[in-house]
């Protein structure tokens, strides 16, 4: 008995992601990579609900706790919905913070090169 392989998906049929870097500007560093993810989960929720953030399809890939530079992946169609979302959100952990979105790519070594990662 041969095994099959599995056939891969069409370039069409593929879903495309954007890669966003962003920056957080705060007075003392924020650290808490749980808390950032959550907070950016609840912003884009309170912002276009969770239908739009399970559109979203967010993944929040890393973040440098020194420079304070992050990095989340998220569909091509929501590119715009998700930037907005971080610029409404105002603290983390009960310390005011404010999310700065420095750049879109859609390779995430460009991105990474962009931001000196």
């Amino acid at each position: 008995m041969q095994k099959k392989k599995l056939k891969s998906l069409l370039p069409v049929l593929k879903e495309r992601n954007r890669y966003i870097a962003f920056k957080i500007f705060s007075k003392s560093r924020i650290n808490d990579f749980k808390a950032i993810t959550g907070e950016i989960k609840r912003s884009i929720t309170n912002f276009v609900g969770l239908l739009g953030l399970s559109k979203a399809g967010l993944y929040t890939l890393n973040y440098d706790e020194t420079k304070q530079i992050g990095i989340i992946k998220v569909a091509h169609t929501e590119v715009d919905n998700i930037k907005a979302s971080l610029a409404m959100i105002k603290e983390v952990n009960g310390e005011k913070a404010l999310f700065q979105t420095i750049s879109v790519s859609g390779l995430l070594n460009k991105i990474e090169k962009r931001i000196g990662g």
